[in-house]
This record gives C-alpha cells, sequence and structure tokens, in this order.
C-alpha cells in the first residue's frame, strides 16, 4: 500500500570541476519531506540520468513514532561523519566542511568519527517538572559489543517545551575496517520504560 507519493522533479547541475569531484566521492544531498501518521515505512526513490538514461535506486526502512502522553518515544537515528580530534579554525575555515554527510550511504574513514543526533519524545516528570533519562551508545561487530559511552542524561527543555536533539560521536580510528552496529539504549527510570535504536554503517 502506498502511503504517499512525492512529485518527481528535474534537477539541472552546473557543477564546477572541485564540487563535481566532491559529488562523485560523496553524492550529492536531496530533501523531501511528507507527512505521515505513525508506523513503519519503506521509503524508495529512482533516479534516471537524463543524458544517459541510466537507473538508480534506494530504498530503506524509517519508523515515524508514535508521540503520545506517557509513552517514551524515539526518532531514527540521523548520522554524520566528522574529522577525529579538535577541528582547527583553519580547518574549520577551509573551503571544506568539516562535516561530511553520510545518512544515505552510512560509510565512515578511519579518520572521522561517526556524529548521531537522536531525539527522545514524552520523558516522564514529577511534581515539580523533573526528567530522569539516560542514554548510553554501543558500537558493536556481530555478536561483539566493541565500544560503549558512559551512561549520561538526557536534557530537556522545561515542561511544555519541545526535545533537545542529543547528539554525540566516536572515533574510529581504533577500529578495523568492516560493517558494524551503532546502539542507542534510551532509558527512563522514573516511568521504567526503555527504547533502543540500532543502524548498520560501514568503516572503509
Amino acid at each position: 500500500e502506498v502511503a504517499a507519493n512525492l512529485q518527481a522533479e528535474r534537477v539541472t547541475l552546473s557543477l564546477g570541476a572541485e564540487r563535481h569531484q566532491l559529488a562523485l566521492q560523496e553524492g550529492l544531498r536531496y530533501q523531501k519531506s511528507a507527512a505521515l501518521k505513525p508506523g513503519l515505512y519503506q521509503v524508495r526513490v529512482v533516479v534516471r540520468e537524463e543524458g544517459t538514461g541510466r537507473l538508480g535506486s534506494a530504498s530503506e526502512w524509517v519508523e515515524v513514532p508514535e508521540v503520545a502522553a506517557g509513552k517514551l518515544a524515539l526518532s531514527s537515528l540521523f548520522l554524520s561523519a566528522e574529522p577525529a580530534g579538535t577541528i582547527t579554525p583553519a580547518a574549520a575555515s577551509a573551503g571544506r566542511p568539516p562535516v561530511r554527510e553520510v545518512q544515505a550511504l552510512k560509510r565512515f574513514r578511519r579518520s572521522e568519527a561517526l556524529s548521531f543526533q537522536l531525539y527522545v519524545y514524552e520523558p516522564a516528570r514529577d511534581g515539580a517538572g523533573a526528567t530522569d533519562v539516560v542514554l548510553q551508545a554501543q558500537v558493536w561487530a556481530g555478536p561483539r559489543q566493541m565500544a560503549a559511552s558512559p551512561v549520561g542524561p538526557v536534557i530537556f527543555e522545561d515542561k511544555g517545551g519541545g526535545p533537545i536533539p542529543y547528539t554525540s560521536s566516536f572515533p574510529l580510528g581504533s577500529f578495523a575496517p568492516g560493517s558494524y552496529e551503532l546502539r542507542v539504549a534510551v532509558s527512563d527510570r522514573k516511568s521504567g520504560q526503555s527504547q533502543v535504536r540500532r543502524v548498520t554503517f560501514l568503516l572503509e
């Protein structure tokens, strides 16, 4: 069953040599939005290159969380790649941005850090409006846990405000090339509810 159709578009590109090379290495970013009810969906995209007639397609499962009062919910995980270590002012002001888009292919280099962002919805609150939600991120290779972050608090706005995105990162230089899974576990200590988000990625 088709939940939503996005109108087809024709995009004409005019890229200089440097931007063309970057597009060949990292692809092109394209965004569309659709209003969907809570549930699990498969997003399918087909692209046709007009000059050659070549076709390309991609699909990915996306979960739209059901946000209801008293029910802990998580967004999808949003990934990006950034240079490992401290970003110097010179690097930040260079022509190439320090953060690289990887949401589509989810491929990282060992010289980078995996950065992720997550939204947590509907924490339980006590009479004073305080929350007690904690999060731990883990990297797994098959059945083996390779790394884990300290268990840390998730911060929310005052009651009535929206969620604050939780952002963290893992340096990847100590991992061997291969396929890995990022798991982010969130626990609400006041309500006893827990949720986990998982996403696989490739280290080149």
